[in-house]
């Protein structure tokens, strides 16, 4: 099954900005969303986790990840955002 299906994706500008010219930051984005899509959520508490679990059990309403290099995976709905931890 593809984890992708359905879902829209999007980066904040500030993010973006870096994304076109750092290619550093481009791995990290890539690295962050493959983890993401793996339900590997990264670096947030384990009452996080438990919410994110029960989120993807009822279609995946509010689903988060926290990786290094402060960047954010926020899913709502079919929406996935990333961003810099400094945006959230």
């Amino acid at each position: 099954m593809d984890p992708t299906k359905g879902l829209q994706f999007g980066m904040t500008r500030q993010l973006k900005n870096k994304f076109e010219q750092m290619p550093e930051v481009r791995q990290q984005v890539e690295l962050a969303l493959n983890r993401f899509l793996k339900d590997d959520w990264g670096d947030i508490s384990d009452a996080d986790k438990e919410e994110n679990r029960k989120s993807k059990q009822a279609d995946g309403d509010y689903v988060l990840g926290k990786y290094p290099d402060e960047i954010i995976v926020l899913r709502q709905y079919e929406n996935v955002t990333v961003m810099l931890a400094s945006e959230y």
